[in-house]
Parts: structure tokens; C-alpha cells; sequence
């Protein structure tokens, strides 16, 4: 190589450098030209991650994305911002881009999840009466028989043959919360006067029915433990039964009401016109004071979450016990809660709102006029679902702005649905007949 080649070559790295370097600071730093005003401005980033991976992102109803990713040098300004995937309802949400700033559209979510317009329905039975699902397992009854089936599994479920005493009964249907043991329980009537009820505890994975009828009185309030004993309120009295050897015990008395939670159990005690909640070790009967001075909490309910937060419903209020008692709300007409899940959904006065166990705040979801039932939070996906005028929806939580609203199924007779835990798969009883929704 020549020493003019050399110079050469270095003068033309010496221009190019030259050129480039004020366009890597001005790509580096988020600059942008604006035209209209003929100077460079600070641009910000929108940072998009849906699912389906494949959605198509447009700002202000133009094509930005063909898929999820990063949206660079942006305008500050507030954009329309959709996804939109065919087959899948809309999302779509007004969001300001602010200068040298990453605006996320997923908002504390893993993704934004897109639902299916047209979801595939496949029917499991017909002629069920009541169903419960915990997890992946699924329990359900016909006039005759018991069925157990894994989610989402394809393969048939396990058919179990009903007691001739529970046969062609209006049974009532309980799961615990790892879906090992359920509790059944029919009104016996003679000519339409009731004469007693009779209630048989199910082993699902041994597939044996055992009834405790003998051991419990007709006013009895019974909860199963993971362990597979039973616990009784009645009259005010506390009692631990085995199903197997048809035992009895009294553990205390003056109780208002209880809640299993793990190894320990949670109990209203009245003494003296004083009620104080109390907490109870099953492995070695410690009985420990919890919180005093409560006031006079009747017809009342524990609710115990994962992380032993308690909340007490007492005639339509609902209150956390945060030493002091403290009161949620009141006028409560529709609630659901899971030990296992991160918050507890509830509905009154024509609101909508859940609190979360972790954050230990409430956040109003929605306000409506029509009455909400069935209520389910899945904080996975970020959504609300619940039954409204005999459909299924789906209500997003994100509140930024305008929340995104869906019709997921439209019923005819529409008597309850649960989700899972994935939000994947709606399992439906509508008019007598279970099926199931692939809804994402």
C-alpha cells in the first residue's frame, strides 16, 4: 500500500468519522428532527410484549410494529396505542410517550394477553348439576354418579358411582384446596318436610366415599383439612372428627365461627359478651390469643390467605384484622376468595374492588349498574371475570386509561364458571351441560 493510498484512507475514515459521530450521539440520546419546528427533540421508547407474539402494534391506527418489541424515538405525545391479531378481540389503551423515557404497555404484567373472538368449545357432560374446579382438578355431578378430571387433559375423567343415598339428591359440592378431599351433602325430605341431612367426604385420589352423617348435627358447619379430618362447628361448640374410625372430639367451646389454615385453625371466641380471635396448633393443641377486644362479630366468616393475612365477613361488612380491627367495606353482596391467590374480589353498593394481599391496599376495578356475579381475579393475566346479564366477561384491572372490556361467552341458562389458574381454559355449566372454552 502506497503512502497516498494510506492518507487517503485515513482521510476518508477521518470524514466518515466526522459525519457519524453527531448521528450515534443523536441515535444514542434519543434525538429526532422535527420538521415542523426544525429542531431535534428528545424522543421516548414504548416497549410492547403481547401474546400472541404476532399481534401487530399501531399507533394512532398506523402500522408501527408487525410484532412485539421496542418502539424508538417516539414524539412526546399521548398515542392510541392498538394490538391487534386476527381471530383475537382488540386491545387497545391512550398513552402518553414522555421524552427519554421507556413507557411500558404491559404495565407490572408479564404480558398483555389478547383473547380469542371465537373461542373452541369442547363439551365434557351433559345433565351435571354442580361442578368444582381447584387448580387443575376438576370435580362434577350428575343425578348418578361423581366425575374427577385433570385439566387440561383430553383423556376421559374418572367416573365414580354415587351412594344409593345421595342418587337423584340436590347435593351441595365442597373442594379443599389441593383437591384431594371433597364434601357432599344432600337434604333428605320426606313428603317436603326435611327430616335430615346426609354428608359424605370423598377421598378423590383413593376414590372412596365415607359418610360422617352420624357424626354431625343438622346445624353443623364442616370444613376438611389437607390431612383428610374434619372439623365441626356446632352449637357454638368446636370439634375434630376422624371419618375413619368415626370419632368425635371436642377442642373448645364458645366459638362463633373458624377457618383451617395449614396446621393451624382460626376461631371466634365469645366469652362474657368479649369476642376475640384466637388461633389453634392441631399438632400440639397450643391455643394462642390472636386479637382481643373484638367487637360483636355474628353470622361471621375467616378468610386466611397465603401469607396469614385475616379477614373476618360479618353481616354484609368486611373487616382486616391489622390489630386494630380494621373495617374493608361494608354492603358486601358478592365475594370470592382463595387462600392461595393474591387477592380477595368483592362487590357492593354497585362496585367492584379487590385488595391486594401483598401491596395490603384496595382498588376499585369498576362501578356498574348491573349486578356482577360469579366474581374471579386472575393478576396473572390483569383481569376481572364475572357473570353480567348471562354473559362471561373479562375486565381488565389496568386503569391508565379506559379499561378494556370483553364478552367472552354468551349464555342461555348460565349457571356458574370458574377459570384456571393460566387463564387459558373457562369451564362453563350453561343450561346443564359442562364445557369447556379455549379463551387464549
Amino acid at each position: 500500500m502506497t503512502r497516498k493510498t494510506r492518507y487517503l484512507l485515513i482521510l476518508v475514515g477521518a470524514i466518515f468519522f466526522t459525519l457519524a459521530a453527531p448521528l450515534i450521539i443523536i441515535y444514542v440520546r434519543g434525538l429526532r428532527f422535527d420538521v415542523a419546528n426544525k429542531n431535534f427533540i428528545h424522543t421516548g421508547v414504548l416497549a410492547v410484549n403481547a401474546e400472541p407474539n404476532g399481534a401487530q402494534v399501531f399507533l394512532d391506527d398506523v402500522l408501527a410494529r408487525e410484532s412485539s418489541g421496542n418502539i424508538r424515538f417516539l414524539l412526546p405525545k399521548e398515542y392510541l396505542v392498538s394490538l391487534r391479531q386476527q381471530g383475537y378481540w382488540n386491545w387497545e389503551k391512550r398513552l402518553p410517550i414522555n421524552a427519554d423515557q421507556v413507557t411500558w404497555l404491559n404495565a407490572g404484567l408479564e404480558k398483555i394477553f389478547l383473547f380469542k373472538k371465537h373461542p373452541s368449545t369442547i363439551t365434557l357432560a351433559e345433565k351435571v348439576q354442580r361442578f368444582s374446579m381447584l387448580g387443575k382438578n376438576l370435580v362434577y355431578l350428575t343425578a348418578s354418579d361423581l366425575f374427577i378430571k385433570q385439566m387440561p387433559s383430553s383423556g376421559p375423567a374418572t367416573k365414580l358411582s354415587l351412594p344409593k343415598d345421595l342418587v337423584n339428591k340436590n347435593l351441595g359440592l365442597t373442594l379443599i384446596k389441593n383437591g384431594q378431599f371433597a364434601l357432599l351433602e344432600a337434604s333428605i325430605a320426606d313428603n317436603s318436610v326435611l327430616v335430615k341431612n346426609k354428608i359424605f367426604m370423598v377421598n378423590l385420589s383413593k376414590q372412596k366415599f365415607t359418610d360422617v352423617t352420624s357424626l354431625l348435627t343438622q346445624e353443623a358447619k364442616v370444613q376438611i383439612a389437607e390431612n383428610g379430618l374434619l372439623y365441626s362447628l356446632e352449637n357454638n361448640s368446636l370439634f375434630s372428627l376422624n371419618p375413619e374410625n368415626k370419632t368425635k372430639t371436642l377442642l373448645t367451646g364458645n366459638v362463633k365461627a373458624f377457618a383451617l389454615a395449614d396446621n393451624g385453625l382460626y376461631y371466634i371466641n365469645s366469652k362474657a359478651e368479649s369476642f376475640s380471635l384466637n388461633l389453634l396448633n392441631l399438632n400440639n393443641t397450643e391455643n394462642q390469643e390472636v386479637v382481643k377486644n373484638l367487637p360483636e362479630l355474628s353470622d361471621s366468616q375467616i378468610l386466611v390467605s397465603r401469607g396469614k393475612q385475616i379477614f373476618i365477613i360479618s353481616k354484609g361488612s368486611l373487616f382486616w384484622v391489622n390489630n386494630p380491627l380494621q373495617q374493608l367495606a361494608n354492603g358486601l353482596n358478592q365475594w370470592q376468595f382463595e387462600s392461595g391467590e393474591p387477592g380477595l374480589i368483592y362487590s357492593n353498593f354497585g362496585e367492584l374492588d379487590y385488595f391486594d394481599f401483598d401491596r395490603q391496599s384496595t382498588k376499585l376495578i369498576t362501578r356498574s349498574t348491573s349486578s356482577m356475579s360469579n366474581l374471579r381475579l386472575n393478576q396473572k393475566v390483569g383481569y376481572a371475570f364475572f357473570i353480567t346479564q348471562k354473559n362471561i366477561s373479562a375486565l381488565e384491572l389496568d386503569t391508565r386509561d379506559r379499561q378494556n372490556e370483553y364478552n367472552l361467552y354468551q349464555g342461555e341458562k348460565l349457571q356458574k364458571f370458574e377459570i384456571d389458574s393460566d387463564a387459558k381454559t373457562l369451564v362453563v355449566l350453561d343450561n346443564g351441560i359442562l364445557k369447556t372454552l379455549s379463551i387464549r
